[in-house]
């Protein structure tokens, strides 16, 4: 006879509560073993633990320093997590005290009362975009404030797991040989100690200073106009007693140029006379984002790279009609190629300049690059989305044209095979709702314009924030796109 079922009301969806799942963890059959558990704090295994932080909370920074906050063991958890990236800005650590400490100051508290925090960082940026961190005192008598002494703390101290680090912005008109012996000391030396992936300086430092990185993959270079008159007095003594001993330049496989200030002309002449520090023929990608588009010198720098850079992608946000054009002939092995507009700074007109550079990409057959991937990154207003682009039907089938006839002239299986356009928008101006209908909206108009060719695959993307997808970090307040 089968057993009479009955039915039971269901219970009510309770909140997810790690001290439930912990003690339902506590039961195991008398075969099982039981698992180890840690005293004092529920009894959740590790291995659960790292799982709840990765699937469960998928490593939000806001809830995991919330939960490090409910006890030591949690915070055991969380804090590796918490400081694999490190940003210190010039900002108070804490509004809420009458004398609040500098992060800086703050995080040198830290490091001395828990030295073993130095194994959990692995990016260091030492941010000073505002230049609200005086790191040493005006002349005639330069000595270095309790931010400066704080920072030279930090550079003193071995952190076995970095890989990536950038330098502070200096004062107004500082540069590298203003700066105290005792700071140069600790930023040579800091660089020699650690095996870095990643090094971001500004135009205030000598350049020399990479060479204490010989086997670095990536760097940045953010420019700073009142600077630049420091490249033209490059030479080997400014390091002193920090010379570095290695004869081959670095070899970068990522060059990163951050200029607001428009000084790419400048800044690509220096670099390619800078032979004896950077090989250019290793770099495969490079990351531009300037204000206005490049200028003639950029063509120039690519061309040292003709042979390694895969990868090039350009981030403006204008760009004057008289500006010259970029010339993209020679590169044998660019692959991909992304380029930006403002449709708000640039009215209906804006795809004017992604036009010409496709055009003039394909005018020369023998020398055509082999482009794989265009990638189209527009900035617009978020209420207006829809009708801007429509607004610029002009440029899209101009697009489409100088596209289809690069196809044309490249032949069959070796043209184009993927095009995205990226738009976006501010997250504050759209919202869940309209945000699908407006993807929608955009899909149905732009892929008809842009579908060229049945054999090139085109997306279309709508992306709500604040512009800083495109930038590894917003170090400028000004940066394009952000």
């Amino acid at each position: 006879m089968l057993p009479i079922l009955t039915t039971h009301p269901l219970p009510p969806i309770m909140p997810f509560s790690l001290k439930r799942l912990a003690s339902s963890l506590r039961l195991s059959s008398r075969n099982e073993p039981i698992p180890i558990l840690l005293a004092g704090w529920n009894g959740l295994p590790e291995d659960i633990f790292s799982l709840i932080i990765k699937d469960y909370l998928h490593l939000n920074q806001a809830a995991l320093a919330s939960l490090s906050q409910t006890c030591r063991a949690y915070a055991m958890f969380c804090r590796p997590h918490l400081l694999r990236t490190v940003c210190v800005t010039g900002a108070p650590y804490d509004r809420t005290v009458k004398k609040p400490r500098s992060q800086l100051e703050q995080l040198k508290y830290e490091l001395k009362q828990r030295p073993q925090l130095c194994g959990a960082i692995g990016t260091l940026r030492i941010l000073n975009t505002d230049r609200r961190m005086q790191i040493q005192t005006p002349e005639p008598r330069p000595s270095l404030t309790k931010v400066g002494e704080s920072l030279v703390f930090v550079l003193s101290q071995t952190f076995p797991h970095l890989t990536a680090f950038e330098l502070p912005l200096l004062e107004r008109e500082c540069q590298w040989p203003d700066v105290s012996v005792k700071l140069q000391n600790a930023i040579c030396s800091f660089l020699q100690r650690h095996d870095l992936q990643e090094l971001s300086m500004t135009t205030h430092y000598p350049f020399q200073l990479v060479k204490h990185c010989p086997n670095i993959p990536k760097l940045e270079y953010r420019v700073y106009e009142l600077s630049l008159a420091s490249l033209d007095s490059l030479n080997e003594g400014l390091l002193g007693m920090h010379r570095s001993q290695g004869s081959d330049p670095i070899g970068p496989r990522e060059l990163v140029i951050q200029d607001p200030v428009n000084q790419a002309t400048t800044v690509a002449k220096h670099l390619v006379q800078w032979k004896d520090y950077i090989d250019l023929k290793k770099v495969e990608n490079i990351m531009y984002y300037g204000n206005d588009k490049p200028g003639a010198q950029l063509p120039v720098l690519l061309n040292h790279c003709s042979e390694s850079l895969t990868s090039l992608n350009i981030y403006v946000s204008h760009s004057h009609g008289d500006a010259p054009k970029l010339d993209l002939h020679g590169l044998r092995r660019l692959k991909h190629l992304t380029l930006s507009v403002d449709r708000r700074r640039q009215g209906p007109f804006a795809l004017s300049w992604v036009v010409d550079v496709t055009k003039l990409l394909y005018s020369d057959k023998a020398n055509a690059p082999p482009l794989e991937t265009l990638e189209i990154v527009i900035r617009t207003s978020p209420r207006t989305i829809e009708e801007n682009l429509r607004e610029m039907s002009y440029g899209w089938h101009g697009l489409a044209a100088s596209l289809r006839e690069g196809s044309t002239r490249r032949g069959a299986g070796r043209g184009l095979k993927g095009l995205t356009v990226v738009v976006c928008t501010e997250e504050a101006g759209i919202s869940g709702l309209d945000y699908q209908a407006t993807l929608g909206g955009l899909k149905r108009h732009l892929i008809p314009l842009l579908q060229f060719d049945p054999s090139v695959t085109v997306d279309v993307r709508l992306i709500k924030d604040t512009f800083e997808r495109w930038l590894r970090f917003p170090s400028f307040g000004q940066t394009p796109l952000h």
